[in-house]
């Protein structure tokens, strides 16, 4: 990603110059909520296309990350650019009462949720008295 400057001589010339951004790691804003079943962890990913979110779980560890997208503006030279993409990343310790398995994740409007289910032996249970 290229970032512009504007660069002015002592006779008033001003040309645009470019040099390089890099890509910065960011850590995005998380809800987790636990449910009777199941825990439920909300991230907030703007920017980012579906295709952009990568979850991977490897050795009790849930890692996010996800490459966000700013569309440039015309094909005109910037002279000041702010909105430059960042790269979210996120790992998560998960321990053995998760089905690993059966873990699910859907992602609207920038929104991802992730459904971590409980195993079995977790999740709440009614105990009926005689």
């Amino acid at each position: 990603m290229t970032d512009h400057a504007i660069q002015c001589s002592d006779t008033g010339t001003c040309t645009p110059v470019q040099r390089e951004v890099p890509l910065r790691n960011v850590r995005p804003a998380v809800d987790i909520v636990e449910r009777d079943d199941a825990w439920l962890l909300v991230a907030d990913l703007p920017g980012v296309p579906a295709d952009g979110v990568d979850l991977q779980i490897e050795r009790g560890e849930l890692r996010l990350t996800a490459a966000q997208r700013v569309d440039a503006v015309g094909d005109e030279g910037y002279v000041l650019r702010e909105r430059v993409p960042c790269r979210f990343v996120r790992v998560f310790r998960i321990g053995d009462g998760i089905e690993t398995g059966n873990i699910d994740a859907s992602f609207n409007a920038g929104i991802l949720t992730v459904t971590l289910p409980k195993v079995t032996e977790m999740q709440p249970r009614r105990i009926e008295v005689r």
